[in-house]
């Protein structure tokens, strides 16, 4: 969730380029359920 939290906070500060995109995406495939979870209810468009 360490992850999520850093990669969700820097992504929207830096209206997500692509390197917190893909981060965002590795964490939509994590292993944990609640990681997961989270990642998919981040949308990256406005």
């Amino acid at each position: 969730m360490f992850a999520w939290s850093v990669t969700v906070a820097c992504g929207e500060r830096a209206s997500w380029p692509e390197p917190w995109r893909d981060r965002l995406a590795a964490l939509r495939a994590h292993p944990c359920p609640e990681v997961r979870d989270a990642a998919a209810q981040v949308s990256t468009a406005h």
